[in-house]
């Protein structure tokens, strides 16, 4: 959701045209058509042949395919229409309902770059009282304003620029265009709008706090943060999805890492700089932290608890000599050898054991995988087997054979 990025072929009269009741059986024919493998250029041709102009057949063929796509969650609110690339650039909706619990029972909410509107749902569904929804893309605007009566909750949304809001909200929520083009925007003052500018904008509209978007590869570095400011890294099952900047009166400590598995959220705070862990040989077991707690920086204090050690002082990668107990902020290896970083002795080593599928992993090393894999014999690949870990430490690299504990990674 951005207040930037447009789709090139919907126009505000597209999007009017788009949301028109009458139009709704059109885009439930295309879903049709398309579930039964017709191809994105006859549907475009049948929908012209039926009298739509190119804009309006382009229109509804983009939100059938997003139609197709969407969440369950989202598509459970109601008849929600959004483009392809609205709904790509939306955030998931296990990301924006864990995000908008912290704004509940709060009043004078606003999303000030809405887009269609997926997360301001999510907000008007804890807040107090009316959200607002802003952004700068009328054609967005248009579908926001869809979604909003098709879910049915208590909502505005209007045109403004997120550098320019005509309302005083006490709490607003952003998502900042990260893309110029195919171009990744990486600092926090080049997203769009830029984060410094939009929090000083803020300030001066007296808003009092509230969440920014970003991608969780987020430079913790970045000047562009706030210094009282809150990260919270957000991973969904095993994958890390995003990260949220969160302000003012919504920050809650320095760090978070956040875990949303099976509609369950866990979380860890970090209150300042932990202790780094020591560096040691590797032992028994090799401990991988979530992803989330890893960017949130702690690896460190989850490790401590487990009594383990660093494999490496530039890794993440921890060890450790008795077996750790389940958790859902790590997964568990049993270390079966540890051999040279060379194919020979890896090929070797693999006909003495049992055959069974081997995936190949890397942490740090600077290595070919298909020529590795070429060079221990070509075994089956896949997961669920063994798992070959080129490990490269501060002063030398290994392979590390690896086989997962069962049930390392659970819910506390």
């Amino acid at each position: 959701m951005t207040s930037i990025a447009r789709d090139d072929a919907l126009t505000a009269a597209v999007a009017r045209w788009l949301v028109r009741a009458e139009t709704g059986p059109i885009i439930d024919e295309a879903v049709a058509g398309i579930d039964a493998g017709e191809r994105v250029l006859d549907l475009v041709a049948r929908l012209r042949r039926s009298g739509l102009e190119p804009a309006n057949a382009a229109a509804v063929t983009s939100a059938a395919h997003a139609r197709r796509r969407m969440p369950l969650e989202l598509a459970e609110l109601g008849p929600l229409i959004m483009t392809e690339a609205a709904l790509e650039q939306a955030s998931s909706p296990a990301v924006a309902s864990t995000r908008a619990e912290r704004y509940a029972g709060r009043s004078r909410v606003a999303d000030v770059t809405c887009g269609a509107g997926a997360d301001l749902l999510a907000l008007a569904a804890t807040a107090d009282g009316p959200v607002i929804g802003t952004d700068l893309d009328e054609a967005r605007v248009v579908l926001a304003g869809a979604n909003v009566r098709a879910a049915g909750v208590d909502a505005e949304v209007l045109v403004a620029d997120a550098l320019g809001l005509p309302v005083r909200p006490s709490l607003a929520h952003a998502d900042p265009h990260r893309r110029d083009g195919g171009r990744r925007l990486k600092a926090l003052a080049d997203v769009r709008p830029g984060v410094p500018g939009l929090l000083t904008h803020l300030a001066t509209l007296g808003v009092a706090g509230g969440s920014v978007a970003l991608s969780p590869a987020v430079d913790l570095g970045d000047p562009g943060l706030p210094v009282a400011g809150e990260l919270e890294f957000v991973q969904v099952g095993s994958a890390l999805v995003e990260a949220t900047l969160w302000w003012g009166e919504l920050a809650t400590t320095s760090a978070t890492a956040t875990i949303v598995d099976g509609g369950r959220v866990h979380r860890q705070r970090r209150e300042g700089p932990g202790e780094e862990l020591p560096v040691g040989d590797v032992g028994a077991y090799v401990v991988e932290v979530a992803p989330a707690a890893v960017r949130a920086r702690l690896h460190d204090d989850l490790g401590a608890r487990l009594g383990a050690r660093r494999v490496a002082r530039r890794r993440a990668l921890l060890t450790t000599d008795d077996a750790p107990p389940a958790s859902i902020w790590h997964r568990a290896w049993r270390v079966e050898a540890v051999l040279p970083a060379r194919p020979k002795p890896v090929r070797a080593w693999l006909r003495s054991q049992d055959a069974r599928p081997v995936e190949i992993a890397t942490a740090g090393a600077d290595v070919d995988v298909d020529a590795f894999w070429r060079g221990i014999g070509r075994p089956p690949r896949g997961p669920g087997g063994l798992r070959l870990l080129l490990l490269r430490r501060d002063d030398d690299r290994l392979t590390l054979a690896l086989s997962e504990v069962g049930g390392s990674r659970q819910a506390p």
